[in-house]
């Protein structure tokens, strides 16, 4: 009976890996019709990051790519992270590049920081394999590997 208790509290207490994937997306603005390389998701996220991410209507950059889906949802990070950091002084200077809120890869300095500081952790390895086997990295996607990063949580 007691080994059994034991087993039951060692279950509950296995910690869950979270894994995602950080990419640079090709995104039209239609507001200011411009072109903007945003940074996204594979997948909504656990922990801290949750609260800056939202899903946004991507259309496909090129009317030549030959793709099944032109349009399609994904989850950017927002500027409401910037807008965290500044409150607490952590980043100084125009955190504002686009009207849509999204950030671009001129803020990947910041989301890193961000990752870090809230217990994600990057991973090169895995990074490294998706880029070597060009899965992610080819000229038929409009969206680019950064790298890749978990997250461990309790159950």
């Amino acid at each position: 009976m007691t080994s059994t208790i034991n087993n039951i509290q060692n279950i509950q207490n296995i910690q869950k890996m979270y894994f995602y994937l950080l990419y640079n997306e090709i995104y039209y603005d239609p507001l200011c019709k411009e072109y903007f390389n945003i940074l996204t998701l594979n997948k909504q996220p656990e922990g801290e990051l949750k609260k800056y991410v939202k899903l946004v209507s991507i259309t496909s950059p090129s009317t030549k790519q030959n793709t099944l889906i032109s349009k399609y949802c994904t989850y950017a990070i927002s500027n409401n992270l910037l807008l965290n950091m500044e409150n607490q002084n952590l980043i100084i200077g125009n955190i504002y590049n686009n009207y849509n809120n999204i950030l671009t890869i001129d803020n990947i300095n910041e989301v890193t920081e961000f990752l870090i500081n809230n217990n994600y952790n990057i991973d090169n390895s895995i990074t490294k394999i998706y880029n070597n086997s060009n899965i992610f990295n080819n000229s038929n996607h409009s969206k680019k590997l950064i790298y890749s990063f978990k997250i461990n949580n309790q159950n």
